[in-house]
């Protein structure tokens, strides 16, 4: 599972409740079709914060904001894992070969 973190009040003001729903379950002009995958609250700071969905995954936020449906594609990222240094793989090299 991975966190999505959007910053986005423009589309979705302080206190929306916003779902992530797949990206067929879009209807064009009303509320998505079947379940949502995860829902959260815009926070006071503007952010929505996502902290269960699958990595990788593309889904349509949606919320209905006076009375308008407000969808929004995107992607959530997936976690990209540190690069080492030439110095920490010098030390791991030496270690493997004693010296």
């Amino acid at each position: 599972m991975a966190n999505l973190v959007i910053r986005r009040s423009d589309l979705y003001p302080v206190g929306t409740s916003v779902g992530a729903y797949p990206l067929r379950a879009k209807i064009s002009g009303g509320k998505p079709s079947g379940s949502s995958l995860a829902t959260a609250t815009v926070a006071a700071d503007g952010s929505l914060t996502f902290s269960s969905l699958t990595e990788g995954a593309l889904v349509q936020l949606w919320a209905e904001v006076a009375g308008v449906h407000v969808y929004m594609q995107t992607g959530v990222p997936v976690p990209v894992a540190p690069v080492e240094t030439l110095q920490e793989r010098k030390r791991k090299r030496r270690q493997l070969v004693g010296a």
